[in-house]
């Protein structure tokens, strides 16, 4: 095949490709335009949000660990006390700390623009 006939190959295919192309109306094309610009500003815009929004959590989560920290002598006197009086510390304990590792997994969802 010479490269003439290659040519008019591609000639012939880019005729038919022009004749079967729909073009969308204007209008379509500027709403589809207005709504992506939209989005991007929403999306934009909500950024700050998230962020302040995280950083909240994180000094929710360091407070809650400062107050534990700080009352954990009085929470192990009263656990030893109910631990000895009672047989549902390990459930609660159990449960509590699936709680605590699920956490994370829980924020992310969350917080996740996905």
């Amino acid at each position: 095949m010479t490269d003439e006939e290659l040519r008019a190959l591609f000639d012939d295919d880019a005729r038919v490709a022009a004749l079967d192309a729909r073009v969308p109306a204007p209008g379509q094309v500027w709403w589809r335009a207005a709504m992506r610009s939209r989005a991007e500003a929403a999306r934009a815009a909500a950024r700050p949000l998230t962020w302040s929004q995280g950083l909240a959590v994180a000094c929710a989560a360091g407070l809650a660990t400062a107050v534990a920290g700080t009352a954990w002598p009085l929470l192990a006197q009263v656990s030893a006390v109910v631990a000895a009086s009672t047989r549902w510390m390990w459930p609660v304990a159990i449960v509590a700390g699936t709680c605590l590792a699920l956490l994370p997994l829980v924020l992310y969802a969350a917080f996740s623009d996905d």
